[in-house]
């Protein structure tokens, strides 16, 4: 598999892109079974049965996170990641990044509530950068399959191009999204319809656009680093299982 030159301009424009069936059963089945043996190991799962009540006084979207990191990290976390998708990761970039150490695994169990569009949440993993550099590339690998409402990641899609400057004043993605009179909202808890920005906006002139970051076990999301993100409810009945490493400037 190459990337086109569609896969370039699409990448430009949106931030991220899914490639799906990237990453075969048998790097996903082992790195799904070394977690399933880590939550076991943990009591937090047994017979097939969830124990998370030691996380009722956890907000929910901190659950991932506590979670991630309890996990001790397992060699079969490392193999998941193909040759081809770390060059592609370089060509999009259009020169070498550094690779974090390790993966890092991201679990969320099911979760008694009703799934929404947060308010709340939304973050760089990086500082906030100029919309013409580019510090890094993330990727997030599907271990199992993951449905609609299943405790995907979520991101605003070309989020990236919102990094500017306001005369001498920078602006931040964030910034210009709760300055915007109808992307505000998405901010706001007594927003009854945050669903909506599943659907395309236009903010400052730039389409943007909450992508759902579900699929099949082996689907691969890439996305530039300027990406505004956040952790979703698990409003299914199975585990999301994913994996993301990061690529840094």
């Amino acid at each position: 598999m190459k990337l086109s030159s569609e896969d370039q301009t699409l990448f430009a424009e949106k931030g991220i892109l899914c490639f799906k069936g990237l990453v075969p059963r048998n790097k996903t089945s082992p790195a799904k079974e070394a977690i399933l043996n880590e939550l076991t190991r943990l009591r937090l799962r047994e017979n097939g049965k969830w124990h998370t009540k030691q996380f009722d006084h956890v907000a929910p979207f901190n659950v991932t996170g506590q979670i991630s990191q309890r996990l001790r990290h397992q060699a079969a976390f490392d193999e998941v990641i193909p040759d081809d998708l770390v060059h592609f990761v370089h060509e999009l970039a259009g020169f070498k990044l550094g690779p974090q150490p390790h993966p890092q695994i991201l679990v969320t169990p099911p979760q008694k509530f009703e799934w929404d569009v947060p308010y709340l949440g939304w973050h760089l993993d990086v500082k906030s950068p100029s919309r013409d550099v580019l510090p890094g590339i993330q990727i997030f690998v599907l271990l199992d399959d993951i449905p609609p409402r299943g405790g995907a990641t979520l991101a605003i899609a070309g989020s990236h191009r919102l990094h500017s400057a306001k005369g001498s004043s920078p602006v931040s993605a964030h910034q210009a999204l709760r300055e915007d009179p109808v992307c505000s909202a998405l901010f706001l808890s007594t927003e009854s319809n945050r669903a909506r920005f599943l659907t395309p906006q236009s903010v400052n002139g730039v389409p943007v656009q909450i992508i759902e970051m579900c699929g099949k076990a082996g689907d691969v999301y890439v996305m530039d680093m300027r990406i505004l993100h956040a952790p979703s409810i698990n409003a299914s009945k199975s585990a999301r299982m994913m994996l993301t490493q990061r690529y840094l400037k």
